[in-house]
């Protein structure tokens, strides 16, 4: 089964709160992963290591999953470059999440 991301619950520093398409809610920590993934030094995951920009996160509605505008790069056709939305596969969001009980959950999201 494909993971969709449906709702941004909760935003922290490099931890979110998601619901997927399941009706499951699960707290996904990104801290390792953009670590990882922050090698270089215009690296568009080093700079969601900014807690500021990280908190700017959104939900893309047609791809269904997060993302943050403008971090990433797209070529176009005639070989110039645009920016374009970063984001995460859902279904690896999803495996990098933790279930959180609903008591949980609602104490997440009413705090």
């Amino acid at each position: 089964m494909m993971h969709f991301v449906e709702e941004i619950l909760d935003v922290q520093p490099y931890r979110l709160t998601l619901k997927f398409n399941t009706g499951e809610i699960r707290c996904v920590n990104l801290e390792a992963t953009l670590h990882a993934k922050a090698t270089l030094p215009q690296s568009a995951y080093r700079r969601l290591l900014d807690p500021v920009l990280f908190h700017q996160v959104r939900l893309d509605r047609q791809s269904r999953t997060i993302c943050w505008e403008g971090l990433a790069r797209q070529i176009r056709t005639d070989g110039t470059e645009q920016p374009a939305p970063l984001d995460f596969c859902p279904d690896a969001l999803y495996a990098l999440g933790t279930p959180l009980a609903e008591s949980e959950s609602r104490e997440q999201v009413s705090a």
